[in-house]
């Protein structure tokens, strides 16, 4: 039996135009959205060691090792009990030139690191660090050293002391990358010069802002076209490059 074909009153197919129109617009919306975040997931939160343009002090460097020397007090409690030494404090210099995450990650006790850590944690803002040209959130260590002066005391029979503010000082040690592509990005394992994972490694796409830092086992993952290179750098340790594909 032959059939006869329905007709559509325009309304109808009106309707469903603007629907299929509707639905195209949304999917294209959602679309976006989607590599809009994973644009941000890509590059909020990621910090940095070995950038292009590393943060300033107002002033420079000088400026910045006076505002440490005028700011930090030998503590009482550290003259009076003869303690001296190093304390490596490791802050964040954010994207707006703030200072974050400040701690001491090498220290002597005896109210020494927590003076340190008081003063930087009220430093002046920094110029930001830049990669690319955009400012980036960049990891950085600034070696401070209490030195007593034997022999010269105070009214309170403490001995008198100095602080002495040092230059980043790398030990520059090796370590080892394993790393693999698949799916449209890299993932790995950072390994100090012991074999144990490294965990806080800075992993940069090379020619991009893109990053990642390795975990607590050291282990990372990164979004990349395969032909990028991959920088992996870390305080003290010299930089190793991952060829790509």
């Amino acid at each position: 039996m032959k059939q006869t074909a329905k007709k559509i009153s325009p309304w109808k197919l009106g309707a469903l135009s603007a629907l299929c129109a509707s639905l195209i617009i949304v999917f294209a919306c959602s679309e976006e959205t989607k590599d809009d975040s994973l644009a941000k997931s890509q590059t909020q939160g990621d910090i940095f060691t070995a950038v292009e343009m590393q943060p300033d002090f107002e002033g420079g460097i000088d400026a910045f090792n006076s505002y440490l020397m005028n700011e930090i007090n030998y503590p009482l409690l550290a003259r009076r009990t003869g303690i001296e030494g190093r304390v490596d404090v490791q802050f964040v210099v954010e994207k707006d030139g703030s200072l974050t995450e400040v701690k001491a990650i090498k220290g002597i006790g005896a109210d020494c690191d927590s003076e340190a850590v008081r003063v930087l944690q009220n430093a002046p803002r920094f110029k930001p660090g830049s990669q690319n040209g955009k400012p980036v959130r960049v990891r950085m260590v600034v070696p401070i050293t209490f030195k007593l002066n034997e022999g010269k005391t105070n009214p309170d029979n403490s001995t008198q002391g100095i602080v002495i503010i040092e230059e980043v000082q790398g030990r520059y040690e090796k370590f080892k990358v394993d790393a693999d592509y698949a799916d449209g990005e890299w993932s790995g394992t950072v390994y100090d010069e012991e074999g144990n994972g490294l965990p806080g490694a800075n992993i940069v796409v090379g020619g991009t802002t893109t990053g990642s830092t390795s975990d607590l086992d050291g282990k990372f993952k990164v979004r990349a076209n395969e032909s990028k290179d991959l920088y992996v750098s870390f305080v003290g340790y010299e930089t190793v490059r991952v060829k790509g594909q």
